[in-house]
């Protein structure tokens, strides 16, 4: 029975440490905007990451940059598990939270909510204009 128990705790320190492996986290975002999309990055302006959480396999992170006038630029990225998917661009808000797969923006933004559990990422309404998701892979196509 004590084998038995402590192969149990070892294979459940296992999966916790490789779950923890795929744990997005704005320093592991930073690491994969490296990667996959290294112009995001070269600035002379100061960027942040921000972590906003995750919905099913589908993590969002903030990146802002501010710039020599003081005023922030705001990115929205979605990632599937470590993929970029893309993002939207700009933003005058960051979400307040992620609840139950939408985005709640703070009260007074002019952006609604936003559902992220969809097929493809719909685009965002901001002072009832329409903002596009920017994918990657029709970035990387356009490009071809």
């Amino acid at each position: 029975m004590r084998a038995i128990t402590m192969r149990l705790f070892l294979v459940g320190m296992a999966m916790g440490m490789a779950l923890n492996a795929m744990a997005m986290s704005a320093q592991k975002a930073h690491e994969l905007i490296e990667q996959q999309r290294p112009e995001l990055l070269e600035t002379d302006e100061l960027v942040s990451l921000y972590y906003f959480g995750r919905e099913e396999s589908v993590s969002v992170v903030g990146l802002e940059r501010v710039g020599q006038d003081y005023l922030p630029v705001r990115w929205l990225l979605l990632f599937e598990n470590e993929q970029l998917l893309g993002w939207y661009h700009p933003l005058p808000d960051f979400p307040a939270r992620l609840e139950n797969g939408q985005l709640h923006f703070p009260k007074g933004s002019s952006i609604e909510s936003l559902g992220i559990r969809s097929p493809r990422p719909l685009p965002m309404v901001i002072d009832n204009q329409h903002m596009a998701f920017r994918s990657i892979k029709s970035l990387d196509e356009a490009h071809h």
